[in-house]
């Protein structure tokens, strides 16, 4: 009975959300955003009482494709609008990213007391993997953009950790719902920077790739570890079944966190 009634909800807000590639067209052409945002608000609600694989479910009656697909797809279209049109002042864009975003938290975040993420079906996954590295092209592109700006005009170099750590924490929920791919692609990211640093030395500023490399250590780091005030951060249990090193298949938090961190760098 709840399905059913979730569903009739989805398919009553689907004109607010899809195709996201059309709708956020429409909004930049000028169209009001307040349905979409509702929409958004919308899945959030649904996000919130059900799992990862009923709430991918819901949508398959009437599309080829499930519930974390549009969610995903939605989301990497607001993320390409913030890319398109960065600015410092809150927009609409701004606040359709936070509330997807606080959809995927409710979705991912770890249940009970065994620290390991809701699974997700390999569609989901997926669907997580191509919105993860949208979401680290976009936050390279505007750690690149603020390398030579005016640090009293550019609220990216000011900002603190902490007030990043939220959106932070649920980027990393969407890489370990696809841990495969999106280990391997922050890898290579590094890889690829370092290999910039040491070709460029004595040659060219290397400004804008120490700034891409801060916001790497920022993602890879939320990724690899539980925040812990005070505490040693622990490795999650979604990355420790996914890697096995040196010390045999099931490893301490110690001994995963230095073998990945080998691998990376």
């Amino acid at each position: 009975m709840q399905e059913q009634h979730l569903q009739q909800l989805l398919c009553g807000i689907l004109q607010w959300i899809d195709p996201p590639d059309a709708i956020l067209k429409a909004i930049e052409c000028g169209r009001s955003e307040s349905e979409m945002l509702d929409g958004c608000r919308a899945l959030l609600s649904i996000a919130t009482v059900t799992t990862p694989l009923v709430f991918d479910q819901l949508l398959k009656s009437i599309r080829p494709f499930g519930t974390l697909s549009l969610l995903s797809g939605l989301m990497c279209e607001v993320v390409k609008v913030l890319m398109a049109n960065y600015t410092e002042e809150e927009t609409w864009s701004w606040v359709a990213r936070d509330i997807l975003l606080d959809t995927w938290t409710a979705l991912l975040v770890p249940m009970g007391s065994t620290g390991q993420n809701a699974l997700l079906p390999p569609e989901g996954i997926n669907a997580a993997s191509n919105l993860f590295s949208l979401i680290v092209e976009a936050e390279l592109k505007a750690a690149s953009a603020s390398a030579f700006s005016d640090e009293n005009e550019s609220d990216y170099l000011q900002a603190s950790i902490s007030a990043m750590d939220e959106r932070l924490s649920s980027y990393a929920l969407i890489a370990r719902a696809a841990i495969d791919v999106t280990i391997p692609l922050l890898t290579r990211l590094f890889s690829e920077r370092f290999a910039r640093l040491h070709q460029g030395r004595g040659i060219s500023d290397p400004t804008e790739t120490l700034e891409e490399l801060y916001s790497l250590l920022l993602i890879t780091g939320h990724v690899l570890a539980d925040e812990g005030e005070g505490e040693t951060p622990l490795v999650p249990e979604a990355i420790q079944i996914h890697f096995t090193g040196p010390c045999g298949t099931r490893q301490t938090s110690l001994c995963c966190t230095f073998w990945l961190n080998y691998k990376v760098f």
